[in-house]
């Protein structure tokens, strides 16, 4: 038993020691030299806030309303999108009864959607059976 008693006893004693060594060491910064400045902090926030891109996405039910309105069209999306990336995405989807091709489709709504947002790069997709089938950008 006092074989044991001992073995803990020095180990409680190394453990101690290792505490008080690891406590007493310190580096010689002090705690106003580890934070950094509020000013500076407050430059970086907004730096960050004016880095951030402020984008707006809204739907075009007007043009929406119109591209649904012509023959062969099943169902469309239009999203506008305003701030540093000015684009209009189109997801146009084309039944049975088109009788342009997807090639057709994207090339002739994309100038009727040019006429309506004549600044911003038009992004088509033509989607038919499920399947997107064609896929032009217009700058």
């Amino acid at each position: 038993m006092k074989m044991i008693s001992k073995n803990k006893l020095m180990a409680i004693g190394a453990a101690t020691t290792l505490l008080f060594v690891s406590a007493c060491s310190s580096d010689d910064t002090t705690d106003a030299e580890n934070n950094i400045d509020d000013q500076e902090v407050e430059q970086v926030e907004q730096d960050s806030e004016e880095a951030v891109d402020v984008s707006s996405l809204e739907s075009d039910a007007d043009l929406t309303e119109q591209l649904e309105a012509e023959p062969g069209i099943e169902s469309v999306m239009v999203q506008v999108e305003s701030g540093s990336n000015e684009s209009v995405n189109v997801d146009i989807e084309i039944n049975e009864e088109q009788e342009l091709s997807p090639e057709e489709v994207a090339t002739k709504y994309s100038e009727v959607i040019k006429e309506v947002h004549p600044d911003k790069k038009v992004d088509i997709i033509v989607i038919q059976d499920g399947a997107m089938v064609e896929q032009l950008t217009v700058e």
